[in-house]
């Protein structure tokens, strides 16, 4: 059995495109359209569509209901390990010395995405 796997930004995109979500920006229909063929990709291609449970409270009951074909997993029953990984995030902070990172793993990233940094 193949799944896909669905974050909660990419339920809000659809939602938008859907015209269930207003938005403030206009600059997000790009992004949302893509994320609309993911969704719908996800449907056509995989045997199960699935999302984590960790969307706002208030709000999440509606999002079950808007979308019945995805299987809402609580993360409490999977081990998530969502506290180690904040504190982990956390600690990962990107220095600059001499105009260039002295963390290779930002060093890394920024030339991976072609990116050009001036330091002042």
């Amino acid at each position: 059995m193949t799944y896909a796997l669905i974050d909660n930004s990419t339920l809000t995109a659809v939602q938008r495109i859907e015209g269930h979500v207003k938005t403030k920006s206009k600059d997000s229909v790009d992004t949302d359209m893509v994320s609309f063929e993911n969704y719908i990709q996800s449907i056509f291609f995989y045997d199960r569509v699935i999302t984590i449970d960790d969307y706002i409270p208030e709000y999440l009951e509606n999002r079950i209901s808007s979308f019945k074909e995805i299987s809402f997993l609580d993360k409490t029953h999977y081990g998530l390990v969502e506290i180690e990984a904040k504190r982990i995030s956390d600690a990962l902070q990107p220095q600059l010395r001499g105009g260039a990172f002295v963390n290779d793993d930002f060093k890394k990233l920024i030339e991976l995405l072609q990116t050009h940094i001036i330091c002042r």
